[in-house]
């Protein structure tokens, strides 16, 4: 194909440039490019090999692992926000800054805003609230119950019947980010490497420093009553569905640790991609509608 083609010229000359020889795995490389598997079959190819062609398979092959045709798949990207002026305003601001840790595409995800939904009651009815008879009984005991937190909630919990549904999809990346609109970037590291580094035993992992402010880097483990905050975290098809498995509707800062407290999945504290941005009375009044 044509962008194959590109791609082999491009490595070709980067393997010129770093002193590679194409000769002996110049086939090898146009099938790599084309998507065929790299598996010994005998043949020219796997003769035995000089040290000199030895080192220039291993410069090829790194240089292949490189290319943007050999990149693990970009995670899916959600951006939750709201239809009111400080969210059009933090939604642009985002959108114009998240490609500093290489996020190049995201959804926009609109959910409701207590703005135009003013009650509970018109809330748990909006079109975006999938809630149970049990999940509006656990909303009612929830320690910090607010319209404006029912209304996140619902946004989040929307996302995450989104990203189960996508992830689960054949081809589809192992993650999705999600973040909300008043996320800052706070670091030029990408999210391909952050999410590099997480542990394969983790299915949420958390990239902005509040829900693990008390927790160093790594495998999350024990003393979660401290962790709060969803402004910028990651789930994988199994993560969201451990976060939609128990019947209880809460805060999706409180939320986001039941799954991990019920030992349904593994939560890892990850690289601080982003932090949150610090909001004034009257934003907030804006934001929420309180």
């Amino acid at each position: 194909s044509p962008s194959a083609a590109e791609d082999l010229t491009e490595l070709a000359l980067s393997t010129f440039l770093c002193g590679c020889s194409m000769g002996p795995l110049r086939l090898t490389l146009a099938a790599l490019l084309l998507g065929a598997r790299f598996v010994p079959s005998g043949g020219a190819l796997h003769e035995p090999r000089s040290e000199e062609a030895a080192a220039d398979d291993a410069c090829l092959l790194q240089l292949v692992s490189d290319s943007p045709a050999f990149r693990a798949a970009d995670p899916l990207v959600y951006v939750l926000t709201v239809d009111t002026a400080i969210g059009r305003k933090r939604y642009a601001m985002l959108a114009a800054t998240v490609g500093q840790v290489g996020i190049t595409s995201f959804q926009k995800v609109e959910g409701v805003s207590v703005a135009k939904y003013h009650t509970e009651e018109a809330l748990q009815a909006s079109p975006l609230a999938v809630m149970s008879d049990e999940q509006k009984r656990s909303w009612e005991t929830t320690r910090y119950r607010s319209n404006g937190a029912l209304a996140c909630a619902i946004g989040h919990s929307h996302i995450w019947r989104l990203a189960r549904e996508a992830l689960s999809k054949p081809g589809a990346p192992r993650w999705a980010v999600i973040l909300e609109d008043d996320a800052l970037v706070n670091t030029t590291m990408s999210i391909n490497d952050a999410l590099a580094m997480v542990s394969d035993e983790a299915d949420l992992a958390f990239f902005d420093g509040r829900f693990c402010k008390y927790h160093p880097p790594g495998l999350l483990s024990g003393g979660l009553g401290s962790s709060w905050g969803s402004t910028a975290y990651a789930v994988t098809a199994r993560g969201a569905a451990a976060l939609l498995a128990k019947p209880v509707f809460m805060p999706s800062d409180e939320w986001l640790r039941v799954p991990l407290e019920d030992g349904r999945v593994k939560g890892f504290c990850g690289e601080v991609l982003f932090v949150e941005s610090k909001v004034t009375p009257s934003e907030r009044s804006d934001k929420t509608g309180e």
